[in-house]
């Protein structure tokens, strides 16, 4: 606390050192000093002059322990500034993990390895097991990577627990689990696997996987089998994301639950504003997807560029829709991604809501297709596919083996 650190560093030739902690009952990182130095947990590798790079790999950080609060901008991190990778980050807590507060400077507490601008090499991977995971006030858990160099991967292991990320600091950013390729950078996003039994996203809380720089973002790969999945609020959001800069292919989303609840405009996407594709988009809910207040699903190519929307599937028992929007679109040269829906039991629409394929301008429209038992469309909703331009909106195929409504 206070501003007290461990760190293992280097700034000539070689390699930093490693850091291990082991502690029975818990590991508290918490504020800053009144120099404004957080709290924490660091290693790091390189010089801090723009445009020197000298080699060498910071050390790895291995945290074993009941219980670790990460409060009032308190960190762990791993970097690496010249030339080599940064370290690999890894806790072990059996209890529960805690990310939550902010600093003087409004700075929130984190977990983070990335390899920061000028370095060559790459960031280290994180790796998180627990049986409760709890972001908040805009904390944030991150591999990236904003040098010439590939970002690590991200494993948050909660089998039987509940994943929480809720929240904005106040400076307004939410709390979230992120894989980043920054602007200006070179390589790939790392990817996020997150395996839980309640994963909630609430009040502008996100997992995202982006890319802004020249490099294909990372896979989000999110399985609550047994469990629930729920994103709630304005701004709360899984997102798979080419930016406007980026020179690279989005990451795919594959989501597996029982059942999946998107209210009050919570979202899942998968887009491209850049020259590359929007990744694909796959949901299996054993028991069923529920989109109510505005909730979404979608697929989206949204530059005036070469990038083309991917493909949209829906697998589960029952999808419910109650004011809320599944689609896929493309408003460039690139096309809209199909959308396939298989509901074994039904697939309800209500008040307003909307299933459908667009595109505008010289793009064509993707095909929808729904397999169901029973499919029931009113207060003024409706299924289809579209296009206002030069391309061709897609083929719609609806095969309902019971009933329509």
């Amino acid at each position: 606390s206070k501003g007290a650190q461990i760190d293992a560093f280097t700034v000539g030739l070689g390699d930093a050192g490693d850091i291990r902690i082991s502690a029975s009952e818990s590991v508290s990182i918490d504020g800053e000093n009144s120099q404004g130095i957080n709290s924490g947990v660091f290693t790091s590798a390189g010089v801090f002059t723009p445009g020197a790079s000298l080699p060498g790999d910071s050390g790895d950080i291995n945290i074993f322990t009941d219980n670790l609060f990460l409060t009032n901008g308190g960190g762990i991190g791993a970097e690496n500034r010249g030339q080599g990778n940064a370290g690999d980050i890894t806790v072990q807590a059996q209890n529960s993990i805690l990310l939550e507060g902010v600093d003087i400077d409004g700075n929130a507490s984190s977990i983070s390895s990335q390899l920061v601008a000028e370095a060559i090499g790459s960031a280290g991977n994180v790796t998180l097991n627990t049986n409760t995971l709890n972001l908040r006030d805009g904390s944030q858990i991150s591999v990236s990577t904003f040098g010439q160099g590939n970002a690590g991967d991200l494993n948050i292991n909660v089998p039987d627990g509940t994943v929480s990320v809720d929240g904005k600091g106040s400076k307004g950013e939410g709390s979230k689990i992120s894989s980043e390729v920054g602007f200006s950078t070179i390589g790939d996003g790392g990817n996020i696997i997150l395996d839980t039994e309640t994963l909630n996203l609430t009040n502008g809380g996100k997992i995202s996987a982006t890319t802004f720089g020249e490099g294909d973002a990372g896979e989000l790969n999110i399985n609550a089998p047994d469990g629930k999945i729920s994103v709630y609020g304005m701004d709360s959001k899984i997102i798979a994301e080419v930016g406007s800069s980026a020179i690279g292919d989005g990451g795919n989303i594959t989501l597996k639950a029982k059942t999946l609840n998107l209210t009050n405009n919570g979202a899942i996407s998968a887009t491209t504003s850049g020259q590359g594709n929007a990744g694909e988009l796959t949901i299996q809910a054993t028991d069923s997807v529920n989109l109510t207040d505005r909730g979404s699903l979608s697929t989206s190519a949204l530059s005036l560029l070469s990038g083309s929307g991917n493909n949209l599937t829906i697998n589960t028992k029952t999808l419910n829709l109650r004011d809320g929007f599944i689609n896929t679109t493309s408003l460039g040269q690139g096309n809209a991604g199909s959308l396939k829906i298989t509901a074994t039991n039904s697939v309800n629409l209500d008040n307003a809501s909307q299933i459908g394929t667009e595109a505008l301008g010289q793009s064509s429209g993707g095909e929808l297709f729904i397999d169901t038992e029973n499919l029931k469309i009113q207060g003024n909703s409706f299924i289809a596919t579209s296009a206002v331009g030069w391309g061709n909106a897609g083929k719609l195929v609806l095969e309902v083996a019971d009933s329509v409504d």
